[in-house]
């Protein structure tokens, strides 16, 4: 058997459980999200022929928007308000591989009409 007829190889990035909670408020001129993302470990690849997988993550992001009138908008978006650690693991969680932190990302838009 080779690698790729492995069962396992056929699990490569499969999401066993993902999930997404949205809170929302709009009005004519002002609109609100906060979204939380989470998403369950799973096996990611090989790596030199060691299989590595990913721990469990969960994100929080978040948006306001303020319209002054049809012609004229502002848009403020936050990501990974949480800053969340990406775990990455060889055969169990004993023996890591890698730990990343992409920080907190933030947005500001404008937007005009002529």
């Amino acid at each position: 058997m080779t690698a790729r007829t492995k069962p396992d190889c056929h699990r490569q990035l499969a999401v066993y459980m993902a999930g997404k909670g949205p809170t929302r408020y709009e009005d004519p001129h002002f609109s609100a999200h906060l979204t939380y993302n989470y998403r369950s470990a799973f096996f990611s690849g090989l790596d030199r022929s060691t299989a590595f997988s990913q721990d469990d993550i969960g994100t929080l992001d978040a948006s306001v928007a303020y319209a002054y009138n049809e012609n004229l908008s502002v848009n403020l978006d936050a990501r990974n308000l949480n800053d969340p650690t990406l775990k990455y693991y060889a055969l169990n969680t004993t023996q890591p591989r890698a730990f990343y932190k992409n920080g907190r990302q933030f947005y500001l838009s404008v937007r005009a009409k002529f």
